[in-house]
């Protein structure tokens, strides 16, 4: 299963090791087997969903200040169910970053991006659809406390 649309040439399977294995294999493509613990974003994870959906539904979903978007649809949510709705969702469905990128970048009000937790992933993906677009963005990196005071 397609897990994550990171990129025109970058895409992310998940499903059954053997599976996954064989369907790389029988592609030819440069594959990077990743060390996670479950085959996140496809099918397989229905379960989790549904147990996650359970607690989900038990809080109280405020409408956004600002609009969020899902990466299940790669769409903007401005209700507050529908964000529940993408929270579920993404766990067992694919990833759409590329996608949600390609919004990001059309929306010329939008200059500056922050990629928040340790590495810097999903920010060279950025930086790579940007240079696509022939867009000047600015990217910041927030790993702790210091990384924001450091950048307002």
């Amino acid at each position: 299963n397609l897990a994550n649309w990171n990129s025109a040439s970058q895409v992310v399977i998940s499903g059954e090791k053997r599976a996954v294995e064989e369907t790389a294999r029988r592609l030819g493509a440069k594959a990077v087997f990743l060390p996670v613990s479950a085959p996140f974003h496809s099918e397989l994870m229905l379960p989790a969903e549904e147990k996650l959906a359970l607690d989900l539904d038990r809080v109280h979903f405020a409408d956004p200040r600002f609009p969020v978007i899902n990466n299940w649809q790669a769409q903007k949510v401005m209700r507050g169910e529908d964000a529940r709705t993408g929270l579920k969702r993404q766990v067992s469905r694919p990833v759409l970053w590329h996608e949600t990128m390609e919004a990001l970048l059309a929306d010329a009000a939008i200059a500056g991006f922050a990629e928040i937790g340790s590495g810097r992933v999903l920010a060279g993906l950025l930086k790579r659809a940007a240079r696509d677009r022939k867009r000047d963005i600015q990217i910041v990196n927030i790993e702790n406390l210091a990384d924001i005071e450091k950048n307002p």
